[in-house]
Order: C-alpha cells, then sequence, then structure tokens
C-alpha cells in the first residue's frame, strides 16, 4: 500500500513504511491536496441520516412502548378490569407492541424530518 505512494512521490525503488509515509506527506503537502477524497458530502450525509434514522427507531421502539403500556394502565383502571399480580395489566404485552410499532416509525419520522428542513 504505501509503494504506491512512494512512487506518486517519486521513490519508486524505495520501501516505505507508515512513518515515512507521514514524513514524505508532511514534506510534499501538494500530494495530500490533490488526492481526491475518499466519500462525498452527499454520502456522508447520506451515512448521518441513516445511523441517526436506526438509532431512533430502537429508542422510538422503547420509548413507544413503554407509553402504551402506561396508556394501558389507565384504561384497564378507568374500566376496572382485573389485575394480574406484578404487571400493570395482563395484557400489557399487546399494548407494549401497538405503541412499539407506533413509536418506532413515528420518532424517526419525526426526526428525519425535522433534520431535512434544515
Amino acid at each position: 500500500m504505501f509503494a504506491r505512494f512512494g512512487a506518486k512521490l517519486g521513490m519508486s525503488g524505495v520501501q516505505m513504511g507508515p512513518a515515512d509515509y507521514l514524513q514524505a506527506l508532511q514534506r510534499n503537502t501538494a500530494l495530500a491536496d490533490s488526492e481526491p477524497a475518499p466519500w462525498s458530502e452527499e454520502a456522508i450525509a447520506f451515512g448521518r441520516k441513516f445511523g441517526l434514522g436506526c438509532f431512533s427507531v430502537v429508542i422510538g421502539a422503547f420509548s413507544g412502548g413503554m407509553v402504551a403500556v402506561l396508556v394501558g394502565k389507565i384504561v384497564a383502571g378507568l374500566t376496572k378490569a382485573p389485575s394480574c399480580e406484578g404487571l400493570p395489566t395482563c395484557n400489557w404485552y399487546v399494548y407494549a407492541g401497538v405503541g412499539a410499532l407506533v413509536g418506532a416509525v413515528t420518532l424517526p419520522t419525526l426526526v428525519l424530518r425535522r433534520l431535512g428542513a434544515r
């Protein structure tokens, strides 16, 4: 890998190590400026949005599930539904599942829409 850069610096027969390469780059800053960037600005922006979207899906699923279980507890209290020992409601998993789906869709949508508005 470093031999290719040595050829660009006019040192075609010389084996270069990482330290030699760094020294050569410091001496010849024109080489560093002439190299094309490996990533475009659009690719970097897409990567950031993709990472933020994936992170917000997980956060949205957990937060939506917790809020929905709270709603289920309120509904069970208002309808005087029978309670299960140690659980907020007997069918908490239904509320948690629906809330997780809603949160996993809405939070990334809101975050990415707000990010795209800039």
